[in-house]
């Protein structure tokens, strides 16, 4: 199977939702099937870029590539999830929370913006569009982030951890708790 996993990238910024995204497709290639990251460049700001660069992610089409199909498209972050697609799964790292618990509780740049409200307003409704596209469970990488998509959107989702990159350190003590020494030495097993 071909897969095409998208994630945005804010260019200079390397962190968890990277890892996460090169792990995944790792581990696909592991398996026998060709996996890629598809990234896109993400800019949120002012409002009408971040419009523009919601409406060039839904512009893409990853239905092939070079003639060849691509079986499966993986959505982790947003816009990226939004690009066309005819097989779409969705593992949300974090939708464009400025219009969700953000603004919910005061913090969100789009709070203080004349069309802020409108932003919002057309983010939920392309995250809702984006995730009515699928037949598959639309997956999470927390709770909490399940409970966002429930709270804010009536999205009901399940929450898929993915191993964290020092999973090999990590050991199983007598009480189902981990450990990991310091400088990533070989673990013991701790006891509460």
């Amino acid at each position: 199977m071909r897969v095409a996993v998208t994630r945005t990238q804010v260019p200079f910024v390397s962190g968890g939702a990277e890892r996460h995204s090169q792990q995944l497709c790792k581990a696909l290639r592991q398996y026998g099937h060709e996996a890629t990251e598809v990234t896109i460049p993400f800019k949120w700001y002012p409002i009408g870029t971040l419009v523009e660069n919601i409406a060039a992610a839904k512009l893409l089409d990853l239905s092939e590539a070079e003639g060849v199909p691509i079986d499966l498209m993986i959505g982790l972050k947003f816009p990226a999830y939004l690009v066309q697609h005819p097989n779409p799964v969705f593992w949300i790292m974090h939708q464009h929370r400025q219009a969700y618990d953000m603004w919910e509780n005061g913090t969100s740049d789009l709070l203080h913006q004349p069309d802020g409200l409108a932003a919002k307003q057309m983010i939920e409704a392309e995250d809702r569009e984006a995730f009515a596209r699928t037949t598959s469970p639309v997956f999470t990488n927390s709770m909490n982030v399940a409970g966002r998509l429930k709270r804010h959107l009536g999205i009901t989702s399940t929450a898929l951890y993915h191993p964290p990159p020092s999973r090999i350190y990590w050991k199983q003590g007598s009480t189902a708790r981990a450990s990991l020494l310091p400088g990533g030495s070989i673990p013991r097993s701790v006891s509460t």
